[in-house]
């Protein structure tokens, strides 16, 4: 075990994190036995970019908001799954929790990835099938990687068990492969669900959310190019809009749109809750970033985004911050004032808050939020109200976390996002968790998920406009005992 420091000034409250050791992508999401499952990408001595021998992490909670950390579910061993135990997905049947993951083995070529199965009774201690793989080699396409063939998402449908699983073909074209099921164990493949060119080298993290009539494939391409303002991560989450065609095993789906403007959003796992309700979470970072608590000593890394309640408008998704969020919502501060100029505003301050609120300007051309500020360091979001685009800023905070990007702002941490609304008026729900900042943006039309690694002190937040603007604030602690 990594030995943390004392005093972990950036470990989140309430986002999940590991309690120690390297996290990266959710996993299963999945409710059981009363209680809801979060798995995740594990390794108690990984940095990022050395995924050697993951684990599958484990925690389960009554609201998704408050977790408590069970034994690793998953370790590899096993000759289909010896260098690691990859990204997939958790489903219940016949009062028993399956998981579905990727078995990765290194080869003198490369790799070889495969689709496995284990089991639990319990929900806490796991049987790993007999004759894994469920989903080899063999049952992958002749023109599709080998090497490449993970991450698969499982869901229900009249009765049967479909799975998509990320793929790209053998010249580089990104693509979902879907198989079907009826008892977990033996699969069919249906055939290339959805692919596209030039829309990045693979497709990573797959996730089929269902919007009643409508459906949505929601992928994490790996080297998507960027569109002005949008995919400036080299690494982004995208998604389309469309509607599956069992017989034919195909997606018919419009254009790909960016899922989270932030610096920091990757990997989703969702749930289709009791009423069909999808909930997703994410991985609140990306590859090539650097690993910045575990480089400073602090033993742990990763965490994983607030749950976020998705629905459809109009051919986009929006996301809502889960309302189980709310009930740890306290001491409560109401603003309201017209102002001009620099404010800060008694009660409003801290590293574990809620900012929500709305800006109408009158005159003003920008409205900015800067936060976690203290010692000279800070970030900030900037409302642009007569332009409506919001730009994020962490290029003065303490540690430059730098990345794959496509971008020359790639180290200074600075991304723009066009929002839709009303000119000149913006509403916002801002969370902030000691190293992460999650923005909402008019009802979630829009959002950025970003990290911000800044001193303990750094607790200050800031308002200013260059106009008179009439601010609406509520300001909540958020406190998870």
């Amino acid at each position: 075990m990594i030995k943390p420091m004392k005093k972990d000034y950036y470990k989140p409250v309430y986002h999940f994190s590991a309690s120690d050791g390297w996290l990266n992508d959710p996993n299963g999401l999945v409710y059981f036995n009363g209680k809801y499952h979060m798995f995740y990408q594990y390794h108690q001595n990984c940095h990022i970019g050395q995924p050697d021998r993951v684990q599958w992490g484990h925690a389960v909670s009554n609201d998704m908001v408050k977790w408590r950390d069970l034994p690793v579910a998953l370790v590899p061993g096993e000759k289909y799954d010896k260098d690691g135990c990859w990204s997939g997905t958790a489903a219940v049947k016949d009062g028993k929790l399956y998981l579905l993951y990727t078995g990765f083995v290194r080869t003198k070529n490369g790799s070889r990835q495969t689709q496995c199965l284990a089991w639990s009774d319990d929900g806490i201690h796991f049987e790993k099938y007999a004759k894994n793989p469920v989903i080899g080699s063999d049952k992958i396409p002749k023109y599709a990687s080998v090497q490449d063939f993970r991450d698969p998402d499982i869901f229900l449908c009249n009765g049967k068990y479909y799975v998509v699983v990320g793929s790209h073909t053998n010249r580089g074209v990104p693509q979902v492969l879907l198989y079907s099921t009826e008892n977990l164990f033996d699969y069919e493949y249906c055939g290339v669900m959805s692919k596209r060119s030039r829309a990045g080298k693979m497709w990573e993290c797959p996730n089929f959310v269902r919007f009643g009539e409508k459906q949505s494939l929601i992928v994490s391409p790996i080297e998507y190019p960027s569109d002005g303002y949008k995919c400036v991560n080299l690494n982004s989450t995208v998604y389309g809009v469309g509607k599956l065609d069992f017989s034919e095993g195909k997606f018919a789906m419009g254009s790909l749109r960016e899922l989270d403007a932030g610096c920091d959003f990757y990997a989703t796992r969702c749930i289709q809750l009791d009423d069909e309700t999808p909930v997703m979470v994410a991985w609140a970072q990306t590859w090539g970033r650097k690993n910045v608590t575990m480089d400073n000593g602090f033993g742990w890394g990763g965490v994983v985004t607030l749950p976020r309640v998705m629905s459809l408008s109009k051919g986009k998704i929006r996301q809502k911050p889960i309302s189980a969020i709310s009930k740890y919502c306290k001491n409560k501060v109401k603003i309201e004032c017209n102002f001009d100029g620099k404010k800060q505003f008694d009660g409003v301050s801290g590293r574990t808050v809620r900012l929500k609120g709305k800006v109408s300007s009158h005159g003003a051309n920008y409205f900015r939020i800067r936060f976690f500020v203290g010692d000279g360091y800070y970030a900030e979001f900037v409302f642009d109200t007569v332009n409506n685009v919001c730009k994020f800023d962490r290029s003065a905070s303490q540690h430059a976390q730098g990345g794959m990007d496509n971008d020359e702002n790639s180290d200074n941490g600075i991304r723009f996002v066009e929002y839709r609304g009303k000119k000149g008026e913006v509403s916002f729900d801002l969370f902030l968790d000691n190293c992460i900042a999650e923005l909402f943006i008019n009802g979630g039309a829009t959002t950025a998920t970003n990290l911000v690694y800044n001193p303990q002190n750094a607790d200050g937040i800031e308002f200013e406009t260059d106009g008179e603007c009439t601010l609406s604030l509520t300001k909540y602690d958020i406190v998870v005992d």
